[in-house]
């Protein structure tokens, strides 16, 4: 089986480590190609294209002076990587979050490879009507007559009800796995707040809650945003632990690791508004 594994990045984050997890239970199943809008910071273990026509659009998103692609030549890219990897089409693309407007080409482009006879996967992590408006498609519809996959009985329990057949929908829960922490040190200290520090996680509780760590500890928050708008709020919350002299690191992330960090802290703590 040829399955082609699209998405618009592959930063550090939850939707990285879904594909990575994805990518090593098909190992050996399947031949897998990796689609990506940037150049990844990390090797995936498996063949990675990057095309930039797959990548987060937008202001400032295209060099001055050059030509923003269409959905058509975008579409060509994808499906000419696809045959390069396999000499062919794939049997499946798996395509993860598509229906936020983080490309404002992209459901057309999923359409125009619909009809060029590629068969879609569209797993679904977040959704733009949950809270996030300027992320939701006004005016294109969803692609239809393809699998779609959410994350949870809600997500699941909503698109039925809009209509999506019980058949052609299907709830994959995240998969945990153990995470292999070093021993660490018998004097652990501070707490970590392993997300990505947009809005959605109420950094602002995170900062209150390092208010009550023990004197000499401090709060870790693991990784900043990667969303142009998500970083004046972000900038916002820094100048604000700083001014206070708050004990609090921010992207911690990315100085050690995550198993290194947790081996180091006290415990872990969750402020989140919404999670998938």
């Amino acid at each position: 089986m040829k399955i082609a594994i699209l998405h618009y990045h592959l930063r550090p984050g939850g939707v990285t480590t879904v594909i990575r997890r994805q990518i090593k239970a098909l190992s050996g199943y399947a031949d897998l190609l990796v689609i990506t809008g940037e150049e990844p910071p990390s090797p995936m273990g498996v063949p990675v294209t990057v095309i930039p026509h797959a990548g987060y659009d937008g202001p400032g998103a295209f060099a001055h002076g050059k030509e923003e692609p269409s959905a058509d030549s975008a579409a060509q890219a994808i499906q000419s990587a696809i045959r390069d990897a396999f000499g062919g089409d794939c049997d499946v693309l798996h395509v993860h979050n598509p229906t936020l407007r983080k490309n404002s080409r992209f459901l057309k482009v999923l359409r125009i490879l619909q009809d060029r006879g590629l068969k879609l996967f569209l797993h679904v992590h977040d959704l733009g009507e949950d809270g996030r408006p300027r992320s939701y498609f006004h005016a294109d519809d969803y692609p239809p007559d393809c699998h779609y996959g959410v994350l949870n009985g809600r997500d699941y329990r909503a698109l039925l009800e809009s209509g999506l057949k019980p058949e052609g929908l299907h709830l994959l829960f995240n998969s945990v796995t153990p995470l292999e922490v070093p021993s660490g040190s018998a004097d652990r200290r501070g707490a970590v707040y392993p997300v990505r520090a947009i809005r959605r996680k109420n950094i602002g509780e995170a900062l209150l809650l390092s208010l009550f760590l023990p004197p000499g500890e401090r709060l870790s928050v693991t990784l900043p945003p990667t969303s142009e708008r998500d970083f004046p709020p972000y900038e916002a919350w820094r100048g604000f632990a700083r001014d206070r002299d708050l004990p609090v690191a921010f992207e911690a992330g990315l100085q050690s690791s995550l198993p290194d960090i947790l081996a180091a802290s006290r415990c872990v703590i969750t402020t989140s508004l919404k999670e998938g």
